[in-house]
């Protein structure tokens, strides 16, 4: 009987205890979302994403050297020796302004370089396949000389 009554009294207090239940995953969703600053989007997360930016340029700026010894390490790479462009430690194209190129010129600040290069400059794309890329560069020297050719003939 004790047993039984027992039951009973928890079975008449289920409601009860599923009430207190739901409030209190209800208040702790409350609690955790004031606490993480959640709205739309989460203000917690964009501050975090702020100081993610601001620690990345403090990292990118006590390290410009390595930054641009890497940089002119691809430029070098990417960029045929014959080309006569030094890339000095500041990313900038030195001896570019009169270079091969002709009236080209560059500048450069604290935060970027530019090089410009003068209109009607020759200026070749590489498909990265050396013999494609020079039988294309041949094809349409050979059809310009004829095309020249056929125009002295007329």
């Amino acid at each position: 009987m004790i047993g039984q009554g027992l039951a009973a009294g928890m079975q008449s207090a289920v409601g009860a205890v599923a009430a207190a239940a739901n409030a209190l995953v209800a208040q702790a969703d409350r609690a955790a979302r004031a606490k993480a600053k959640i709205h739309s989007p989460s203000r917690l997360f964009a501050e975090i994403g702020g100081f993610l930016g601001q620690g990345m340029a403090v990292g990118m700026d006590s390290t410009q050297g390595l930054i641009a010894d890497s940089s002119a390490a691809m430029i070098a790479t990417a960029t045929p020796d014959d080309v006569g462009i030094n890339y000095g430690f500041n990313g900038t194209a030195k001896n570019l302004v009169g270079a091969k190129f002709g009236g080209n010129s560059s500048s450069t600040d604290d935060h970027s370089s530019a090089i410009t290069i003068e209109s009607g400059a020759i200026q070749i794309n590489s498909t990265g396949s050396a013999e494609y890329d020079a039988d294309m560069l041949l094809e349409a020297i050979e059809n310009r000389i004829m095309s020249q050719s056929e125009k002295a003939l007329s």
